[in-house]
């Protein structure tokens, strides 16, 4: 009689998405984001050092869900370059290291705005898992614009640019093609500003 075993191997390398290598960073968080290339992985480990050998890390994570991980950029100095890499973890063990990618933070350049008080707008739903909806409500004519952000600071949509009369508006954001991750909304209403996060989990 023939037996069969189904023997599970420890899972591939993940694939790293942000930030790319030798980006000079410049925004309040920073959004690790890779693509899994195995199923039934149940858990990623973030590696993050300033040493290209990913010796002592200034952040070793190894209970991460998900394929993200957003991390404060003030919780690492500027001035340093950075080395990461993620290792998925299945039943069988842990894969060997995606690619090394290398990064820079300058704290002292900020490209988007910090979510502050003074929010004049709402997000529904928020966490997203693709499409949501951000409300606000003008009491007289304005010049509009509403903008989606990823924390590289690049925009990814604009879903507003023009003059809008006296309404309550709700605008819809789709989220195709995005990975998911943390992402910003900024809200220009004539001279005011509203900045807030949206997190996408697909």
């Amino acid at each position: 009689m023939i037996q069969k075993f189904n023997v599970m191997l420890p899972p591939g390398q993940a694939v790293l998405v942000t930030p790319t290598s030798g980006i000079l960073i410049n925004v309040p968080d920073i959004n690790f984001s890779w693509r899994s290339a195995s199923p039934r992985v149940t858990a990623y480990r973030l590696l993050v050092s300033t040493q290209q050998s990913l010796a002592n890390p200034v952040i070793d994570d190894s209970t991460i869900a998900t394929t993200f991980k957003v991390v404060h950029a003030a919780d690492l100095p500027d001035g340093h370059t950075y080395y990461w890499t993620v290792r998925a973890q299945n039943e069988s063990g842990w894969s060997s290291s995606a690619e090394v990618r290398n990064f820079k933070i300058d704290a002292s350049s900020v490209g988007i705005a910090a979510p502050g008080a003074g929010a004049f707008s709402t997000v529904q739903p928020n966490p997203m898992t693709s499409e949501a909806h951000i409300r606000f409500t003008l009491d007289r004519s304005e010049s509009v614009s509403l903008k989606i952000f990823n924390l590289l600071g690049a925009c990814v949509s604009t879903i507003a640019d023009g003059r809008l009369k006296p309404d309550h508006y709700d605008l819809r954001w789709t989220a195709t093609g995005l990975t998911s991750g943390v992402y910003l909304y900024q809200l220009r209403v004539g001279d005011r500003v509203d900045v807030g996060r949206i997190v996408l989990a697909r």
